[in-house]
């Protein structure tokens, strides 16, 4: 084109430039939008994940007060269930 006439030429060099830039965008476009969705759902996720974690702490630290608590009962229930058994033979003995 450019040797017949050098504003055709450049014209048409143009419009392919543009045609080439279209079709480049129609396949990039779909996927800079997923890339979006992909990086909202990641932060999305990792909001997600922070909070379930910050729960499961809080959950644990719970859990560790309450296993404490539990052996310290369970400690008092073995020294009450041993007096009661020797007030018992006390008062077997007694009889």
């Amino acid at each position: 084109m450019t040797s017949k006439n050098k504003a055709t030429g450049a014209l048409y060099k143009w419009c392919t430039s543009t045609l080439k830039c279209y079709d480049i965008f129609k396949n990039v476009e779909p996927l800079r939008k997923n890339a979006e969705k992909l990086q909202k759902d990641l932060e999305n996720g990792l909001k997600d994940l922070a909070e379930t974690e910050a729960s499961l702490a809080e959950l644990n630290k719970n859990l560790a007060i309450l296993n404490k608590n539990m052996k310290e009962k369970k400690s008092e229930l073995d020294e009450l269930q041993a007096k009661s058994a020797e007030m018992t033979r006390k008062l077997n003995a007694a009889s």
